[in-house]
């Protein structure tokens, strides 16, 4: 088995992984200072998105067309909510870390 000890027979102390957590933060401070107007933007279509479905969740489909456009618009407020969680963790994909 591999020893964790330098070749002076010194212990290491350097463990790069206990700094993780704040690199992380560090991380996602600077990018969203980065993409503070994507963002903004983001949150603005949320804002719309959200304003639509809560419209068309209050009214009676009269059709399957009306189902449709409501289905359709709560995808359209999943996409760019999941966009921006992937923005802000730096992921190449919104696909779930599930």
């Amino acid at each position: 088995m591999h020893s964790p000890k330098k070749e002076s027979g010194e212990p290491r102390n350097w463990y790069p992984f206990r700094q993780l957590k704040a690199t992380e933060t560090q991380r996602r401070r600077e990018i969203k200072a980065i993409f503070k107007h994507e963002f903004a933007f983001i949150d603005d279509c949320l804002a719309l998105a959200a304003w639509q479905v809560e419209m068309l969740g209050d009214l009676r489909p009269a059709g399957i067309r009306y189902v449709a456009m409501r289905d359709l618009s709560c995808d359209a407020f999943a996409f760019p909510y999941e966009a921006r969680k992937a923005i802000a963790e730096n992921r190449p994909s919104i696909v779930s870390r599930q």
